[in-house]
């Protein structure tokens, strides 16, 4: 995978300068290229992820578990793939109470992706 060849060179370029194999100037010059292609190595695998979120599902779990336990990207991603707006529609008098906050579900409208 390019994320790890590159994590890998930049971690090896600490090890030339620490046995001076290169200098000062010439290890962060390299620091910094090594960085960059780690950082777009990164951003590479942030757009595949964010493009197959399903795929990190394990066989063996449901979605619904494995929604319990992923973080709050990963749950975003996969609202992406169903969801096309959510609209909040303006609330009346004689309100519902949620958790001290005034809410009443019947106002929220959910645009699926069809």
């Amino acid at each position: 995978m390019e994320y790890e060849r590159h994590k890998a060179k930049l971690d090896q370029l600490v090890t030339d300068y620490a046995t001076d194999l290169l200098t000062r100037q010439q290890f962060t010059l390299a620091k910094g290229i090594a960085e960059a292609g780690v950082q777009e190595a990164r951003e590479a695998l942030d757009q595949h992820q964010d493009d197959y979120p399903l795929s990190s599902v394990p066989s063996d779990q449901t979605l619904r578990e494995t929604w319990e336990s992923a973080g709050l990207e990963w749950r975003r991603s996969v609202i992406r793939l169903v969801v096309e707006r959510v609209i909040i529609h303006p609330g009346h008098l004689g309100y519902m109470k949620w958790h001290g906050y005034r809410f009443n579900p019947d106002h929220i409208e959910i645009v699926w992706k069809v």
